[in-house]
């Protein structure tokens, strides 16, 4: 299962829950990202998300699908292989939204590096639905206590209309995608946690 949503929404937080409530049943669980899911994505999530490095739209887009690749490939379908739960922070929701709708990209250029790199899709996926004002004030706030401003904080720098743009992009997606919910990221964590929960099962 992946959850998605506005860097902000709070989908890390209920990653790690749903990993405990798994955890509690007695399940297996692995609870990765994307992008950083695997060593190589690890150097890849270094250069996307540092303000450090101007790349072009179309290499950002490539680069996260050659992280999808690799993480997919080497990590999370050995893990299904298993019998184990898969929870990714992040998957392809969040390329379509911020690549597509954000960055302006042609819709047919994601559907074809999706072919190449979507080798499974999750049994269910949750975009965690909120304000993108209320969302990116959290994670830059964040990003400043963790003191990563400059080396994860390259998004949360673009304008306000980036991300009502990226909050279409996530709505049309779950539109055009059967096994995707979205929920109201509005309210306490438990609140939403309770959302989250109820929409995966």
């Amino acid at each position: 299962m992946a959850l998605d949503g506005i860097d902000g929404c709070g989908k890390s937080t209920h990653c790690i829950k749903l990993a405990e409530h798994f955890g509690a049943l007695g399940r297996k669980v692995l609870l990765t990202r994307e992008p950083g899911g695997t060593e190589i994505g690890a150097e890849l999530r270094a250069r996307l998300l540092s303000s450090k490095y101007e790349l072009e739209p179309e290499s950002e887009m490539m680069l996260f699908f050659v992280d999808r690749l690799e993480h997919l490939t080497k990590k999370v379908i050995p893990a299904l292989n298993e019998g184990m739960v898969v929870i990714s922070d992040r998957f392809t929701a969040s390329t379509f939204a911020y690549q597509v709708f954000g960055r302006g990209i042609p819709e047919s250029v994601y559907t074809s590096l999706e072919r190449i790199a979507l080798k499974v899709v999750p049994d269910a996926a949750v975009i965690i639905d909120n304000e993108p004002i209320a969302c990116i004030t959290r994670a830059k706030a964040r990003l400043i206590e963790d003191g990563k401003e400059e080396s994860e904080g390259k998004f949360e720098q673009l304008p306000y209309e980036f991300f009502r743009n990226v909050r279409n992009g996530f709505l049309t997606f779950a539109e055009k995608n059967g096994y995707v919910r979205v929920v109201e990221g509005l309210g306490t964590v438990e609140e939403v946690f309770s959302r989250v929960l109820s929409s995966i099962k």
